[in-house]
């Protein structure tokens, strides 16, 4: 199988200027002034993708910082059912394992609950769900200013 990262015209060249890697990539982010890069991995994840562990670090070089950490990823930020116990729960604990994390170590929950998502909370984002429709290509300040234009004439009528 070809990864979505490899390159379109199997142009090897390309790939190794580029070096991608399936299964891992890098994000840089602008937070007030200051370049975050971050290097993400897949460490691993269930055949249906019903969970998976990711792996990241990070560095804002100009302020001398540098961070790890590690997420379970489920589509509903819970636990996942079938990994409360027995090999599901080894897999995952091998998983962060292999991120130098214990599950003590988690924030956020345990194999019983999630203190991350209240029920206020579920029930709110259920009732709100994220805007996932393309913006277009203008800046996202932009698009905030004509979404908040817009709900000001709803309100008005």
């Amino acid at each position: 199988r070809r990864h979505w990262s490899a390159d379109e015209n199997n142009n090897e060249e390309a790939t190794s200027k580029t070096k991608t890697t399936p299964g891992a990539w890098t994000l840089t982010t602008l937070d007030n002034g200051m370049v975050s890069e971050e290097k993400w991995t897949i460490i691993d994840a269930m055949d249906d993708l019903s969970w998976c562990v990711l792996h990241y670090s990070g560095a804002a070089r100009r302020a001398g910082q540098s961070y790890v950490g590690a997420l379970l990823c489920t589509s509903d930020g819970q636990w996942p059912e079938s990994c409360r116990s027995g090999e599901g729960l080894e897999r995952i604990r091998k998983a962060f394992e292999k991120c130098d994390l214990e599950l003590w170590e988690l924030f956020g929950g345990s194999t019983e609950q999630s203190y991350m998502w209240s029920k206020k909370f579920t029930n709110w984002a259920e009732e709100n769900p994220p805007p996932l429709d393309r913006i277009g290509d203008i800046s996202i300040t932009s698009w905030r200013k004509k979404e908040r234009e817009r709900a000001l004439k709803e309100q008005e009528s």
